[in-house]
């Protein structure tokens, strides 16, 4: 008899240790999807909010998609109501090609998402990539 005991007391301890450590990887792998997260954001991006932030009702938000013709950048914001959509989304894409140009990480593709603040209408712009002056 006293090895039932000792039987139904050995699974206990192999349970406690086995949801233990299950919750010690849950909390690893938690801190694992935060720090990958913040480096996967922009370098340039508090460089975008501070100078387009004013003209917009939410932070700018910026991500980088991967698309079988390659690595294509996606802005996202709200415009305040009196903004002009169209040419705000034109200079932030025009600011995107700068910045990853500069970090020589240039996509094939750079889209700006803005909705209006009043009407919630989303406008898509594709920017095309600067052209070189002769």
């Amino acid at each position: 008899m006293p090895k039932k005991n000792t039987v139904r007391k050995s699974l206990i301890v192999i349970s406690v240790l086995g949801l233990g450590a299950c919750f010690a990887l849950s909390l690893m792998m938690r801190q694992v999807v935060e720090l990958d997260g913040e480096r996967r954001e922009a370098p340039f991006l508090p460089a975008l909010r501070a100078k387009f932030g004013p003209q917009l009702a939410q932070p700018l938000r910026l991500r980088e998609e991967s698309t079988p013709t390659g690595a294509r950048w996606v802005a996202t914001a709200k415009v305040a109501a009196e903004v002009d959509g169209a040419r705000l989304a034109e200079s932030i894409g025009s600011e995107v090609w700068m910045h990853t140009q500069r970090a020589g990480t240039a996509p094939n593709e750079v889209l700006v998402r803005l909705q209006g603040e009043e009407s919630g209408a989303v406008t898509t712009v594709s920017v095309p990539p600067p052209q070189l002056l002769r």
